[in-house]
């Protein structure tokens, strides 16, 4: 791409970035490891699509359960909720099983007790909570983080996790597309 042409780019897509004004979050977690290892084991658990007819909730809910007995870390990481809006691509709004209110309602019952065992170290939020946020302004990954008392990290975070003294680092998003 020439020089004329990148910036041409660059200045017609200017101020166009989605997390403009939102700076990355910097969560900071010490894990306890698992009694008698050395380690903590992290699950990552995204895109549930709750509400959809095809959420299986069930196999979720065996997830978390087998998650919360283990004691293992769980990372949220968007489109928790099916989110179907009138506005919405596609015909989500009319297979949905919940309304968006349900939908978050659910994911709170669903998310507490591991909330409460202190398991949960970040959440994002993702295209399917976008829509929301585009529509009405309401970010209910934020109402959801602060009904559990998780962090909230928008579209991405960095998050640095302490276990044993050791610090790793990771960047999560939930990204965007259809692929």
């Amino acid at each position: 791409m020439e020089a004329k042409t990148k910036k041409a780019f660059v200045d017609s897509n200017l101020g166009k970035d989605k997390l403009l004004g939102r700076p990355i979050q910097l969560n900071h977690k010490t894990l306890e490891p698992i009694k008698g290892k050395n380690y903590a084991e992290i699950l990552f658990f995204g895109d549930l699509h709750l509400g959809h007819p095809e959420c299986q909730i069930q196999k979720a809910k065996e997830m978390l359960d087998y998650a919360l007995k283990h004691k293992i870390y769980i990372f949220c990481q968007g489109d928790m909720v099916e989110a179907g809006l009138s506005t919405s691509i596609g015909d989500s709004v009319y297979m949905q099983k919940l309304n968006p209110q349900q939908q978050m309602e659910e994911v709170i019952d669903l998310l507490q007790p591991l909330a409460d065992a202190n398991l949960i170290i970040g959440y994002l939020s993702g295209n399917h909570e976008g829509r929301i946020i585009k529509t009405t302004s309401i970010d209910i990954s934020k109402i959801i983080c602060r009904q559990l008392g998780v962090s909230y990290l928008s579209y991405a975070g960095w998050t640095v996790v302490s276990v044993n003294g050791i610090r790793y680092s990771m960047y999560c998003t939930h990204g965007t597309g259809g692929s």
